[in-house]
């Protein structure tokens, strides 16, 4: 993760006490200051009114349903303003937390949090040279799963050759804000919290504790707390904890802490257990191992991190879309990632659609925006939601999640073999496309409408370009509803051909023919109304003019995947988006350079999305644009490579490579995020040409990305299967080859990644 210099001798000491412990320090520089995206910007992109302090320097760390966002020195500040502390269902259980000895703070040395459930930090209290290396407090906690506690470890050492006595003093609060109100949403009432204070009990080793509760204004009440062990406290209340400590020459003395939860655990215990929870994980998914260290380390990040945004929802298990402010289940999100992973990890597919068919739509709401058939768009569980101050309950106004998730049970039959997710979920499937004919009376799946009377709805664009101003026109005019975005009517002719398909195989005939009809009546209309000869390219969207939006934005490129254009509109939209105006270098922008709202430090109009990359080159690769799908991922492994953590962003700024030695990073994106972790097994996907049917891999014209000469992908046996492998190499001749057990397939130098 990150880690900041925060005096002038720190390097002097962290290296001495490199030498006296085991624990692995990483640098990394201060996060730089980026210029704050504009008011309009901020209203556009429907950011809640406090987004700009969102982007203060921050850690993350998340085990389980539970995250904690801290300063870059493990903190979390005194000011509730701001948005450090530790969440758990969508609600802030504990803030405020700081350390001070003899009533000044501690002052950072080091950390590590590379695990992303743990961390370590570094304390002293001098920056005094000669007194360096002669004090230090280490700081280990970790998220406890079982709990959804941070169990917390303070070790203070005394190596001056004299005794110490010191003032220890931690602050906390506990203020159970609902996460729209930490994003800067104001409330008219709240409900209450009570604090109460406890002295220590012998039958728990406990010296001291308080319990936090709230009671919200839906009668639900919440706990949070925190506890002591080992050092007695002189004095505790709800806000602070005082110990004082006496250190003879080179001792050492502990406490631990839990806190923003009840856990039972103590660290040790709870840290074995976070470790074992993700080496299991790990030995269930795919492994990569090549000639190159930064690429190994890329994957196994991704891998790391689709662990590390797991989730439990009311109806089961999920994954965040991304940290720390969208760390709740989403349709769209999770949809894609399970398509991006599945010929990986077809066990995220599985979950994936079982819990959103738990919360398919049933019934008509114009509050939430729900109809029977429909697919979520996004699901709180916080006060506010439970309170319906927000329409997250879950909120159902997303255009394209419903098509998609359709096409992801039909992608995971193909990829399985298994059909019987299929026949479980089958009156779902039904539903959806009862859902999605009623929506499509002239083909085209649009979106426009608005909530309860008089009141605007909560989206105002529903494809994945959800900002206010991310559809237009060529002068620049937005889009006026109901609008049809080109990428929608590509997933949807897949929903039908793939549907088609899967109602042939479970033997109703009848249902298939009617699909396939409509596939084909959608491509003859798309064909004509998207299509734009002058561009030679598709329009962005359709809406309520009679002009289409002929900008030129990313969106078609979705299209690669589909079968909704032919080969010949294929090789034009891909040369399309490789031309200067998209390609920044780093990666395709979202729309081009040339456009009158072209910003490339915007949301969604110029700003470069690795998801909406990794779908493009998949899409290339499948119709054999070899060099383009591998200069693209040449350039977003770049974009990795170049973080200290080896994790792509949510998105990052447009500007050109020349201009920018380091992609400029985005002011609110989210890292780790979860289509950007599937965009990372989707890009090796497309590079090796991996694709797997029935459970049988193949490897079709592999290409390995430049610094890279050999690669192995290990699969974990599933059920009624064996391990597998995939070797990968390019010979000293260029010549890229791939074996798949005893299966061989070679290619011409040409197929060569540059």
């Amino acid at each position: 993760m990150q880690l900041k210099y925060w005096r002038k001798f720190s390097a002097l000491l962290l290296v001495l006490q490199c030498v006296l412990s085991s624990v692995t320090i990483s640098f990394a520089p201060a996060a730089l200051a980026v210029d704050a995206v504009t008011k309009e910007a901020i209203e556009n992109t429907q950011k809640t009114p406090e987004a700009s302090y969102l982007d203060l320097p921050r850690i993350v760390l998340k085990n389980g349903s539970t995250f904690m966002v801290l300063t870059p020195d493990g903190m979390m500040t005194q000011d509730p303003s701001t948005p450090y502390g530790v969440y758990s269902n969508d609600t802030r259980t504990m803030c405020g937390y700081t350390i001070k000895i003899d009533g000044k703070p501690v002052i950072p040395i080091g950390s590590r949090t590379a695990e992303a459930y743990r961390g370590y930090f570094y304390y002293t209290t001098t920056n005094d040279y000669a007194s360096l290396g002669k004090f230090g407090l280490r700081r280990y906690l970790v998220i406890d799963q079982s709990s959804g506690a941070v169990v917390e470890r303070l070790t203070l050492e005394n190596r001056f050759g004299e005794p110490l006595l010191l003032n220890l003093e931690i602050t906390y609060d506990f203020d159970f804000k609902d996460m729209f109100e930490v994003r800067g949403q104001t409330r008219q009432k709240r409900g209450i919290v009570s604090i109460t204070v406890k002295t220590g009990a012998e039958s728990t080793g406990t010296t001291a504790s308080v319990d936090a509760t709230y009671t919200g204004l839906d009668k639900q009440v919440l706990t949070s707390g925190i506890s002591f062990k080992g050092l007695k406290p002189v004095s505790v209340s709800g806000e602070r904890c005082n110990f004082k400590v006496a250190l003879a020459p080179d001792e050492m003395k502990t406490i631990e802490i839990a806190y923003g939860g009840q856990s039972k655990s103590n660290f040790e215990l709870a840290s074995k257990a976070a470790d074992l929870e993700m080496t299991n994980w790990q030995k269930s998914n795919v492994s990569i191992k090549s000639d190159n260290a930064s690429f190994d380390q890329i994957f196994k990040q991704a891998v790391e991190d689709l662990y590390i945004l797991k989730i439990t929802t009311p109806k089961g298990p999920g994954y965040a879309a991304g940290l720390p402010w969208y760390a709740v289940a989403f349709g769209r999100d999770q949809v894609i990632t399970a398509l991006q992973t599945l010929d990986f990890a077809p066990d995220v597919a599985r979950e994936v659609v079982t819990l959103l068919a738990k919360y398919q739509g049933t019934k008509d709401d114009k509050f939430t925006e729900e109809t029977p058939g429909k697919i979520m768009h996004e699901l709180r569980t916080g006060e506010m939601a439970r309170c319906k101050e927000i329409p997250f309950i879950p909120y159902y106004g997303t255009i394209d999640a419903t098509p998609l998730w359709l096409v992801l049970i039909t992608h995971y039959v193909d990829v399985t073999g298994d059909t019987s997710l299929a026949e479980e979920h089958w009156p779902n499937i039904e539903a959806a496309l009862n859902y999605l004919k009623r929506s499509t009376p002239n083909d085209f799946l649009y979106y426009g409408s608005r909530g309860e009377a008089g009141r605007q709805a909560a989206l105002t664009n529903q494809a994945w370009k959800d900002s206010g101003d991310s559809v237009m026109h060529k002068d620049g005019k937005l889009a006026t509803a109901p609008i049809a975005i080109c990428e929608v009517q590509g997933y949807l002719y897949d929903a039908y051909i793939g549907s088609a398909a899967l109602a042939n195989r479970l033997g109703k005939q009848e249902l298939e023919t009617e699909l396939n009809a409509r596939a084909e009546k959608l491509k003859t209309h798309f064909d004509k109304s998207f299509w734009l000869a002058n561009e030679n390219y598709v329009a962005l969207a359709l809406d309520a003019t009679s002009e289409p939006c002929d900008v030129v934005a990313s969106n078609p490129g979705h299209l690669l995947n589909s079968g909704i254009i032919d080969s010949k509109q294929a090789g034009a939209i891909a040369d399309r988006l490789m031309k200067n105006d998209m390609f920044s270098g780093w990666g395709i922008r979202t729309l081009s350079s040339r456009e009158k709202r072209y910003d490339p430090k915007s949301y969604h109009n110029g700003s470069v999305w690795p998801h909406d990359n990794a779908l493009i080159v998949e899409g290339m690769s499948k119709r054999g644009h070899q060099e383009q799908t591998g200069k693209v991922i040449s350039a977003l492994f770049d974009v990795a490579a170049a973080s200290s953590d080896k994790r792509l962003p949510e998105l990052f700024c447009g500007f050109e490579r020349k201009d920018e030695p380091t992609p400029v990073p985005y002011n609110v994106s989210c890292v780790p995020q979860l289509w950007c972790v599937g965009s990372v097994f989707e890009m090796v996907k497309s590079m090796t040409g991996l694709s797997v049917t029935a459970g049988k891999i193949r490897v079709d014209q592999p290409r390995l990305p430049t610094g890279v000469n050999e690669l192995t992908m290990t699969f974990p046996a599933r059920s009624g299967q064996v391990a597998q492998e995939v070797k990968i190499n390019r010979d000293d001749k260029g010549i890229v080859k791939a074996k798949v057990k005893d299966w061989v397939r070679t290619v011409q130098p040409a197929a060569t990644a540059k």
